[in-house]
């Protein structure tokens, strides 16, 4: 399976979350780190899971290519693009869906990773 068909647009999302139970998690993810990896693994494990992927600018890897990283982990179901301030306006009024967004989480797990890099390149 090429795990890119799981990258589907905003307006599919409401088709896409009348076949069960799902969680829809919000997120940058830049970069795709085992840490998040890990934690998107654990959360898919109950439900279908739907990631949403941020547009934000001054991210170090372009929307489409973190929605590729992400698609491929096996516990994640759907993959679409967003920005944060709308992509809310796709999802059905009355979707029994779990939104999760740790942005405070993953701005802090973000720093740390960006941390790790930069110590270890000034070390050399």
């Amino acid at each position: 399976m090429d795990t890119r068909e799981k990258i589907i647009p905003q307006a599919e999302i409401a088709g896409v979350l009348a076949e069960g139970p799902w969680m829809v998690v919000i997120g940058l993810f830049d970069p795709m780190t085992a840490v998040e990896a890990e934690r998107l693994a654990e959360l898919g494990k109950t439900r279908n899971l739907l990631v949403v992927v941020l547009e934000e600018d001054g991210a170090l890897l372009e929307a489409s290519a973190r929605a590729v990283l992400v698609a491929a982990l096996r516990g994640v179901s759907a993959v679409t693009i967003g920005r944060r301030e709308n992509w809310r306006m796709a999802m059905p009024e009355n979707a029994a869906v779990q939104i999760v967004d740790d942005s405070e989480g993953e701005s802090a797990r973000r720093n740390a990773f960006m941390e790790l890099v930069t110590g270890r390149q000034q070390a050399r």
